[in-house]
């Protein structure tokens, strides 16, 4: 016997549609993005910052923690705002 899907139940079944939200978890869900955001980017440019001015801090591990840094600005800044529906 064969499965036959909706395409909708098909999205749902894979996660790519997200349920239908209250108003309130909406807010709730773009309060906590938009604060997931800004610490994540605030937090990384705090650590370029500190490795970048401090001629001590300029070793083979914290050039390491500095593109790791980097690298993090540049996805939370892509695909945090992407994430939300």
């Amino acid at each position: 016997k064969r499965f036959t899907h909706s395409s909708s139940q098909r999205l749902l079944f894979f996660n790519i549609l997200p349920p239908s939200l209250p108003e309130e978890d909406h807010t709730l869900r773009i309060l906590l993005y938009s604060l997931i955001f800004f610490l994540s980017v605030f937090g990384n440019l705090l650590i370029i910052v500190v490795l970048t001015v401090n001629k001590r801090m300029r070793t083979v591990t914290n050039t390491f923690l500095l593109s790791l840094a980097m690298m993090m600005i540049s996805l939370s800044s892509l695909f945090c705002p992407i994430l939300h529906p």
